[in-house]
């Protein structure tokens, strides 16, 4: 549920804009193609994740009270302990910089744009799998 409400929009409206970026800044400025992609992954990889993550804790609770029945009351509690519990927000941050940028470069480097979508996707199968676990 969590990624039909928030994950799912957040990342098509986000991508959205980090590919016309890169357009703009070849057109505008004539960037090479190694510039665009460095300035992509890292506003991706700053910007983009200080604004998911901890929303993402909170949405995934939210969505667990209302699908899963239960009072919504304790759901910021709820999503800020997990958040800060243990370093689990920092441990998650350090694993998303393992995987995606590595995938992400390959993404805006390699994939054209119609197919970056399904290669996101197909990396988000295994990322989704191991953020439940640090989330649920």
């Amino acid at each position: 549920a969590s990624g039909i409400v928030f994950v799912g929009p957040y990342l098509h409206y986000f991508y959205c804009f980090l590919w016309s970026l890169g357009s703009h800044l070849q057109k505008r400025y004539n960037t090479s193609r190694r510039q665009q992609v460095i300035l992509q992954v890292l506003l991706d990889q700053t910007i983009g994740i200080i604004l998911f993550y901890p929303v993402y804790y909170y949405v995934y609770e939210y969505c667990e009270a209302i699908f899963g029945l239960q009072t919504l009351g304790p759901v910021v509690e709820r999503a800020t302990s997990k958040m800060m519990q243990g370093g689990n927000l920092m441990s998650v941050l350090k694993m998303n910089w393992a995987v995606w940028i590595p995938a992400q470069i390959c993404t805006f480097w390699f994939v054209p744009e119609r197919l970056r979508v399904i290669v996101s996707n197909i990396v988000s199968v295994f990322w989704n799998c191991y953020l439940c676990t640090k989330v649920a």
